[in-house]
């Protein structure tokens, strides 16, 4: 288990060193891993894990991988040149993310519905018969957000629970209007 341990710690400083470390740093190496020196070179050259050149050793799957991760992204680095430096700036002044994008689609879309709900919403209170004063306060108390930020319009089903909901609203209002307001200290 030691020597599993020791072969990931080197494949991981393999990737930290650009895919190949120096043999001499194997002492400094066994010092970072509390380990031996012998130990790290049993597990370099007994198990044929790593290959090794004049004064270093290396893994060949370590270098492959670092290979495709670079070129990655010098395709990616090469593709964002391109398309920030064309004649024709008309998509933005700054990258976006793909769901940044979404997102504002999405809430575009939602602002619309709300204009739209609104709209209906206050076309068919106005045909209800009350006055007018109380109609206004009615449409203004389920258009306004409310603490959260959404608007109360969206709790409204149909038009029967909204004629229901207005003859509440006028009922309240009036028994408001008709009690006597209490006297301090009485």
């Amino acid at each position: 288990m030691e020597g599993l341990g020791l072969y990931w710690c080197l494949i991981e400083m393999l990737y930290e060193n650009n895919g190949k470390i120096k043999l001499d740093e194997i002492d400094t190496i066994a010092f970072e891993l509390r380990t031996d020196s012998e130990r790290i070179a049993d597990v370099l050259k007994n198990y044929e894990l790593f290959k090794f050149r004049q004064d270093y050793f290396y893994s060949e799957s370590v270098n492959k991988r670092l290979k495709l991760r670079k070129e990655k992204s010098d395709k990616a680095r090469a593709s964002a040149v391109s398309r920030w430096n064309k004649d024709d700036k008309t998509d933005a002044n700054a990258m976006r993310t793909q769901c940044e994008r979404n997102a504002i689609k999405v809430k575009k879309s939602k602002v619309n519905n709300i204009k739209e709900r609104e709209e209906i919403f206050r076309r068919s209170v106005k045909t209800f018969d009350y006055p007018n004063d109380m109609l206004e306060k009615f449409i203004s108390y389920w258009t306004e957000p409310n603490k959260s930020g959404t608007k109360m319009l969206f709790e409204l089903k149909p038009t029967w629970d909204t004629k229901r909901r207005l003859k509440t609203w006028a009922d309240r209002n009036n028994e408001k209007s008709d009690k006597p307001k209490a006297q301090a200290g009485a």
